[in-house]
């Protein structure tokens, strides 16, 4: 079963990704907090990190940086609403730094 960690701070989406995962032989564990994602992260193997832009303690992108100096090979999938446009154009800069090669906006 693959393990998938999710940072985001919206329970609503938590509680429904937590119901709608399990089904298809997902294992979600999910995190509101950027500091308690990264130490999860250094104790526990996932197979992929979910990741919501706007985070309390420090954004998203900050976050991906932090996940990708330390584990490298961590696949990590980001997402947003359109209200933060602005930020995902900051995103794709970003993402062109860390050599990430697929991003959908």
């Amino acid at each position: 079963m693959s393990r998938i960690l999710m940072v985001e701070d919206d329970l609503e989406i938590s509680q429904l990704l937590e119901q709608y995962f399990p089904r298809y032989g997902l294992e979600l564990f999910s995190v509101s907090l950027p500091s308690v994602a990264l130490e999860k992260l250094s104790i526990e193997q996932y197979d992929l990190v979910l990741l919501d832009l706007g985070l309390p303690e420090m954004d998203g992108l900050e976050l991906c940086k932090l996940i990708k100096k330390t584990y490298p090979s961590l696949p990590v999938v980001i997402s947003t609403s359109w209200h933060v446009y602005r930020l995902s154009l900051n995103a794709m800069h970003t993402f062109r730094q860390l050599w990430v090669k697929n991003f959908l906006l």
